[in-house]
Formats: structure tokens, sequence, C-alpha cells
């Protein structure tokens, strides 16, 4: 989505228009290799459709905050829509979340 917003809109409006997001699960936050943090999402659409994928992080000094990139880019075909419920994602209270 984050280089190619145009065709993530318009991903997004053909395909959720009439099989919306009903459900969203996340995982626990785990750090990359960069040391960035990611967190892996499940989300079931209403057909039970599922879409998984891993949302990374990056942290923008300007606004304060970490700010998701990348992940959610469906429309390159990276997060494969599966049919049926895939397993649960446990959130993972263990771990810190706090910016730097």
């Amino acid at each position: 989505m984050h280089s190619d917003a145009r065709g993530w809109a318009g991903w997004v409006c053909q395909h959720l228009r009439t099989n919306p997001i009903v459900q969203v699960e996340l995982g626990g936050v785990s750090l990359q290799p960069s040391g960035r943090p990611e967190v892996p999402y499940q989300l079931v659409l209403k057909d039970q459709t599922t879409m998984a994928g891993v949302l990374p992080f990056k942290w923008d000094p300007d606004s304060g905050q970490w700010e998701g990139i990348e992940g959610l880019d469906w429309h390159l075909g990276k997060a494969k829509p599966q049919t049926g419920a895939g397993p649960p994602i446990t959130p993972d209270k263990t771990k810190d979340t706090k910016a730097p």
C-alpha cells in the first residue's frame, strides 16, 4: 500500500465492497532482524475467506509514533486469501510495545 496507494484503494473498493472484513485478529509484537517491530494479523471476510500477513512498523520521529508500513499489499498478491478460517492468532501480552 505504501508504494501504490491508488492501486491499493482500488483493490479494496473492488474486493471488500461486497465481502467486507468481519473479524480482525492481531498477534503479539515481535522484532524483525532490523530491530523494527512487526505484528502478525489475520482478517476474516464475510464469506469466511481469511487473509493473513505480517504488518511491519517504523518509527516516525516527526510524529512521535510507530507507523505501519507494507504488510497490507493484498493488491500485489503478497497476502494470499484462503477459503475457510485459519488458526487463531493469540495476542502476546508479555511484549513491550512502547516507542523507544
